[in-house]
């Protein structure tokens, strides 16, 4: 707030008085979090459903090891087309507990969260299938 005063006292202008109102909004992307415990040298896919058509729609084939990079690659297709949206991947290494690690040894699964860059209204997807395609000769 920002107050003004004028010399001349008594009279309707001697203050004058400024406000300024801030206003912040707190937006949130959509998130969602694939977990994959006890990876081998197989390869996966995810089939998502389309929440407007109801329709299965399945992602690019994933390794079990994949990087965010990777994984993003395989996934993005079906973002861009269902809401118009890029993505980002973050992969964070699991131990056998579930918790994030940064001990390689100690690896036993990885969480991969899948942020849509854009705002979107309602939800990308209904719901997440994950099939094995392929596994370790």
């Amino acid at each position: 707030m920002e107050i003004e005063q004028s010399a001349v006292v008594g009279h309707h202008h001697a203050m004058k008085e400024i406000q300024e109102l801030k206003i912040t909004l707190d937006q949130t992307k959509e998130k969602t979090y694939v977990t994959l415990m006890n990876p081998d040298a197989g390869v996966y896919i995810l089939t998502y459903k389309n929440p407007v058509t109801d329709a299965y729609i399945p992602s690019e084939k994933i390794p079990c090891n994949a990087s965010a990079s990777t994984f993003a690659s395989a996934v993005s297709e079906y973002y861009q087309d269902t809401v118009g949206s890029a993505v980002s991947v973050t992969k964070i290494d699991l131990d056998a507990a579930g918790a994030p690690t940064l001990i390689a040894a100690d690896v036993a699964g990885h969480r991969y969260e899948i942020e849509v860059i854009k705002l979107i209204e309602g939800v990308s997807t209904q719901q997440i299938l994950v099939a094995k395609v392929g596994t370790a000769a």
